[in-house]
């Protein structure tokens, strides 16, 4: 399974996702997955784990 069909699963079974991003572990809910310029895009809701900038206390800055 790709990752477009992991996170097309986790979207319609209201699911959230971990993986590495920047040797980070991201814990994340998937809401909206379209395409920009021919790429796939994923808007995630970041709610755990690491980031190199941090997460901030502030719950609506982590989109």
């Amino acid at each position: 399974m790709v990752n477009y069909d992991i996170i097309k699963q986790a979207i319609l079974n209201n699911k959230s996702v971990t993986f590495t991003y920047k040797n980070k572990i991201r814990l994340m809910s998937p809401h909206v997955l379209g395409k920009k310029n021919d790429k796939y895009q994923t808007l995630f809701f970041q709610y755990g784990g690491e980031s190199n900038s941090g997460l901030s206390t502030d719950r609506n800055e982590n989109w």
